[in-house]
């Protein structure tokens, strides 16, 4: 492990590097990381953008500077704190991350979280739609956001965020629930379970007895199955 306490050139001459911890500056910015950085401790400086991060990295801590937007983040990235920045948004998180600290920002939405999460603190931000929360979470902190529905809930969760009805059409956020209504006819949807899981029934009325498609979506909009020339009945 290599410290520095000093003003470095724009790339670090550190072909071995595993390690940076430089928190507590007054760092504008960071210089090329090398490729075999595994963890990085940037937080308390004042950096408005961070560079490439090499897929090596598997902890990256970038809490309290001046940062509007992430790079791609490292496809090894267990876990991500970013607390404290000016962020409106997040890249794709990586499968492997386990543990996301991202409070005191400024997100509207967060990504679709990995199987297998578990520790996720996303409060004092703007968020009013969360994606699906898996249930490998033991630890979360939602409040406050100005959601009044969520996707679904998880042991993990308060009272108060049991309490919480489940996102469905119709509610003030407007929130995406995983299936959504496009038909040109007067119809009637029941999905049950809500949110499905592994596998659900949809039964929906076609009075008209219309050729129609139906298009199954995650909460992040990704097409999960269309199903095309429908015109069975309930």
């Amino acid at each position: 492990m290599e410290y520095c306490q000093f003003k470095w050139d724009t790339v670090l001459h550190f072909t071995s590097l595993t390690e940076l911890y430089c928190y507590q500056n007054q760092l504008t910015g960071l210089p090329t990381l090398p490729n075999t950085l595994e963890r990085l401790n940037c937080s308390d400086n004042l950096i408005t953008s961070l560079p490439i991060l090499p897929n090596s990295i598997q902890i990256i801590n970038c809490a309290n500077n001046l940062l509007t937007s992430l790079p791609t983040l490292p496809i090894a990235l267990t876990i991500l704190a970013s607390a404290g920045n000016q962020l409106t948004s997040l890249p794709n998180l990586p499968s492997t991350l386990g543990t996301l600290y991202t409070e005191n920002n400024q997100l509207l939405t967060l990504p679709s979280l990995p199987d297998g999460m578990i520790t996720l603190y996303c409060h004092n931000n703007n968020i009013k739609c969360f994606p699906l929360f898996p249930n490998s979470l033991s630890g979360i902190n939602l409040d406050p956001n100005p959601y009044d529905c969520l996707p679904n809930h998880i042991s993990a969760m308060n009272y108060s965020q049991w309490a919480t009805p489940i996102c469905a059409p119709g509610n003030t956020n407007g929130c995406i629930t995983g299936i959504e209504e496009s038909v040109n006819f007067n119809n009637k949807i029941s999905v049950y379970p809500n949110p499905i899981d592994e596998s659900g029934i949809i039964e929906f009325s076609n009075p008209k007895k219309e050729n129609c498609t139906l298009t199954l979506y995650t909460p992040q909009g990704k097409i999960v199955q269309t199903i095309t020339d429908i015109i069975k009945t309930v």
